[in-house]
């Protein structure tokens, strides 16, 4: 229904609106029943994702200003300019894959037991 979508820059499933006073709460999980076009849904772990991309992605790490965000020059099956990916953690929190800017490898977290799952997908429309 293209006429319906004139203006629409980007849609944003999942996620939650962090009030100042539940910054620090880290523990939801997201889940829909819906997957994207090509094949991401909410919930969907780092090792389904990174298995769907066939190969490694990377993401910016939870303390960075994008935190969570999988970077768009990430390569593989998924195009990840037309689909944003928003990552986040159930144990990353209180240990080492703190990173305020450096780009974190898939792999890398997976191996050290990253517990890190899709939360928000970021549908960004065709011109």
């Amino acid at each position: 229904d293209q006429g319906n979508h004139k203006g629409i820059s980007l849609m944003l499933m999942g996620g939650q609106v962090r009030a100042e006073s539940s910054q620090g709460f880290h523990r939801v999980i997201e889940m829909n029943k819906w997957r994207s076009a090509q094949g991401v849904y909410l919930g969907m772990s780092l090792t389904e994702l990174e298995k769907l991309n066939d190969g490694p992605l990377q993401f910016y790490g939870w303390e960075s200003e994008q935190p969570g965000i999988v970077s768009p020059k990430s390569t593989g099956k998924i195009d990840f300019k037309k689909l944003g990916i928003q990552l986040d953690c159930l144990d990353c929190y209180e240990d080492k894959h703190y990173s305020n800017t450096e780009l974190l490898n898939s792999t890398n977290v997976l191996q050290q037991n990253g517990r890190v799952y899709v939360s928000t997908l970021i549908l960004i429309p065709e011109e």
